[in-house]
């Protein structure tokens, strides 16, 4: 199938990839795909900018909109794209105490939710942007040491979870 280039710049928040084909999630929420072009891997990539995560089989792409939907892709030979869930993602973190801190991190934050994950694989969070060191968690909280930011203001959480994926709160 059809090749196509890396995509170049530096505002990739995530990517994902499979056998032939690779993709990439942008700051601005849009997806890019490059690779090998069977089942439509790169041309049937889904625009749009409302997109929070990505992930990729071997031959089929995944992705998150903000709305909680997925959207899916590519080779359907075990109904990987015609079987894909409608209806949103439930969970993620709903409070995070504090509001807000000082940009130079060090202070806890707890987060509390749902789906945050199962207790013991929460891999990653972010405050702002910026990493957070993870000090405890459960299914429905996580507390954590904010890390310092490279901007000021109030910004996403991200919380990602070998169970639920990414979730972010807005």
């Amino acid at each position: 199938g059809l090749k196509s280039d890396i995509p170049s710049g530096n505002d990739f928040v995530a990517i994902a990839g499979g056998l032939y084909h690779s993709l990439a999630l942008k700051a601005d929420g849009s997806l890019v795909s490059w690779g090998n072009d069977g089942n439509g891997l790169v041309t049937h990539t889904p625009s749009g900018a409302d997109f929070v995560a990505i992930a990729s089989g071997v031959y089929h792409s995944l992705a998150l909109k903000s709305d909680g939907s997925i959207v899916s892709w590519g080779d359907d030979e075990y109904d990987q794209v015609t079987a894909t869930p409608t209806g949103t993602v439930l969970g993620g973190p709903t409070g995070v105490q504090p509001a807000s801190g000082s940009s130079t991190g060090g202070f806890q934050v707890t987060i509390s939710g749902t789906n945050l994950g199962n207790g013991t694989d929460v891999t990653s969070v972010t405050l702002n942007g910026a990493l957070a060191s993870i000090v405890n968690q459960s299914a429905t909280q996580i507390v954590v040491t904010a890390g310092a930011a490279t901007r000021a203001g109030v910004g996403d959480v991200v919380v990602t979870s070998t169970s639920y994926g990414t979730t972010t709160k807005r």
